[in-house]
């Protein structure tokens, strides 16, 4: 498997705030140690 080096671009906060309804807890799939996941 070719294994392509790729940094993670940065989103600007309003971005995800849209993009995740304001944070919605309707999108949100989950939380861990590390913070919370939206669909």
């Amino acid at each position: 498997m070719d294994r392509a080096r790729v940094a993670p671009r940065p989103l600007p906060f309003h971005l995800l705030e849209e993009i995740t309804d304001g944070f919605s807890e309707e999108r949100k799939l989950g939380a861990g140690a590390y913070g919370s996941v939206y669909k």
